[in-house]
């Protein structure tokens, strides 16, 4: 089992404050070998994408995105 960089509350704070950034480059640097939970970042972003914060297609785009250059 990989060492994960990043725990559940620092995802949870980097995407309620950096928003798309946050899941474009989680979702980037894991594809890159990183051990960061990019799953889990996408997952918060859906929950901010739920209460009104972010929108749908911002966070999908974001995850595809960082996917494809990541």
């Amino acid at each position: 089992m990989a060492l994960e960089l990043v725990s559940l509350d620092t995802a949870k704070e980097l995407a309620h404050q950096y928003g798309y950034w946050t899941i474009f480059f989680g979702i980037m640097l894991e594809n890159a070998g990183v051990p960061i939970p990019g799953e889990t970042i996408t997952l918060v972003g859906g929950f901010l994408a739920g209460e009104g914060e972010l929108g749908y297609r911002g966070v999908l785009a974001s995850a595809i995105a960082g996917a494809v250059l990541g």
